[in-house]
């Protein structure tokens, strides 16, 4: 069931992100490239059932307030030591496999250190 509720929200937030994109100048749409390409590519990892998120990974995806896309391409700004999508999902992904225990309160990008 969570995985389901993580695909309807991941689509939101590709739907939603698509159309503030489709409102920008063409000069705009242009810059925003790699932007556009990263969300569309994790948004169909995220969603592609081969790829097996843990329970852990699931529910912490959506215990982000806001866009999960948008937190997730912070996490890739601010780190640069990626050499394929999909490394970088992976490990992008791993950043939210932690326990509820080790941390009561909700994550963001300022929580995660990035190697």
């Amino acid at each position: 069931m969570e995985r389901q509720t993580l695909n309807e929200r991941i689509q939101k937030d590709y739907e939603d992100f698509k159309a503030r994109t489709l409102e920008l100048s063409k000069e705009e749409i242009f810059d925003a490239g790699f932007e556009i390409d990263f969300k569309t590519y994790f948004t169909e990892y995220l969603q592609n059932d081969a790829n097996e998120l843990s329970d852990k990974i699931i529910n912490n995806l959506l215990a982000i307030d806001g866009s999960i896309l948008d937190e997730l391409f912070i996490l890739y700004l601010d780190n640069d030591t990626y050499y394929t999508y999909d490394d970088m999902c992976e490990e992008i992904i791993s950043f939210y496999e932690y326990d509820d225990e080790d941390d009561e309160q909700e994550k963001t990008t300022e929580d995660i250190e990035i190697e």
